[in-house]
This record gives C-alpha cells, sequence and structure tokens, in this order.
C-alpha cells in the first residue's frame, strides 16, 4: 500500500476505415518500484483460523 511505481508501455492504434470503431492495443514492457509501500495495516478484526470467516470451506476429502 503506498508503492510508487513506474510502468513503461507501448500503446497501438489500427486504423480500419471501413469499421465503426478503432482498435487500441497496450502492453506494459517493464514495471520498476520507485518508492516501496508501507505495511498493509491490521483488521480490527481477528480470527484464529484462516479458515474461519463469512465464507464456507468445503474440504472434500478422497477415502481410498
Amino acid at each position: 500500500m503506498g508503492t510508487v511505481v513506474e510502468v513503461f508501455f507501448t500503446m497501438r492504434h489500427y486504423y480500419l476505415h471501413d469499421k465503426k470503431f478503432n482498435p487500441f492495443q497496450g502492453e506494459i514492457q517493464q514495471i520498476k518500484t520507485v518508492k516501496p509501500g508501507g505495511s498493509i495495516s491490521t483488521s480490527r478484526i481477528k480470527r484464529r483460523n484462516a479458515r474461519e470467516g463469512p465464507w464456507d470451506v468445503i474440504i472434500i476429502s478422497s477415502t481410498s
């Protein structure tokens, strides 16, 4: 959180004179971290087990 990065990318535009749209294409070439971010603040909600929560974790066990 709070990381500053430089992103180098290419952008291409294709002109299609018989179409009603102009397609663009972007491609990331390089990402540089300029300033590392700080740690993510801890949540006020504490859980003892990562599987506990507002969702259901289904464990499928195989019997051989």
